[in-house]
């Protein structure tokens, strides 16, 4: 790995060849992922704090671990997080349903990953466009943050704006290092592959220094 570390790469439960999931979501499920499956996993593995790199609903699904556990997280990488139900994120959800119907580039594109590539597809979609999602937020939620982020988000994101990255800004409780990308939209670990992998890199290698010279100086 480019930042010298190993890494566990999971796919959650009713996504890719895990699992199928127990019952449907609701508005709750990144809390669920984040407070009950996540801690579960980590233990089962033995894992102690470590850095997270969360995309999109795993970028939020970091977010609220890092908020409730803030000991058992180092300081991580959200990209493309989502903190609210943002219009322009239902819009696009609701447009990528609409295709999802007609377009079978597209289900065979998630054949690939997903053993169950609808049922993956319409867990998502269909708990975001729930009525009481609209009225999403994890915004309080990060008042509760210590520890340092990079937040990484295209600015030609069709699923979130820029604001998401601001409110992150705003309320985490140290201010977090923010990388726009405007060459790219909601996957700038693909639009973007090098410089989103230096960066994360870069920030991983900056952190780990901190650290370092912070226990010299209390030897």
């Amino acid at each position: 790995m480019a930042t010298g570390h190993p890494a566990l790469v999971y796919s959650r439960r009713g996504c890719g060849f895990s699992s199928a999931l127990p019952r449907p979501r609701d508005t709750r499920y990144l809390h669920e992922e984040a407070r009950e499956f996540l801690p579960m996993l980590l233990d089962a593995l033995g894992i102690g704090p470590c850095h997270l790199y969360g995309h999109s609903d795993g970028a939020s699904i970091a977010l609220l671990f890092a908020s409730a556990f803030p000991d058992r997280v180092l300081p991580s990488v959200v990209e493309a997080p989502h903190v609210f139900a943002e219009r322009l994120t239902l819009d696009g959800v609701a447009a990528l349903s609409e295709r999802y119907e007609t377009d079978p580039t597209l289900r065979e594109k998630l054949a690939k990953y997903h053993r169950d590539p609808t049922g993956a597809f319409l867990a998502w979609s269909q708990t975001w466009l729930l009525p009481e999602f609209r009225d999403w937020t994890i915004v309080s939620e990060l008042d509760k943050l210590r520890l340092p982020l990079l937040v990484i988000q295209g600015s030609a994101d069709p699923f979130g704006t820029m604001e998401h990255a601001r409110l992150i800004e705003v309320h985490a409780g140290r201010l977090p290092s923010v990388l726009e990308l405007p060459a790219s939209g909601h996957n700038p670990h693909v639009d973007c592959a090098e410089a989103v992998v230096a960066a994360a890199a870069a920030f991983v290698r900056y952190v780990r220094n901190v650290a370092e010279d912070r226990r010299a100086d209390e030897l």
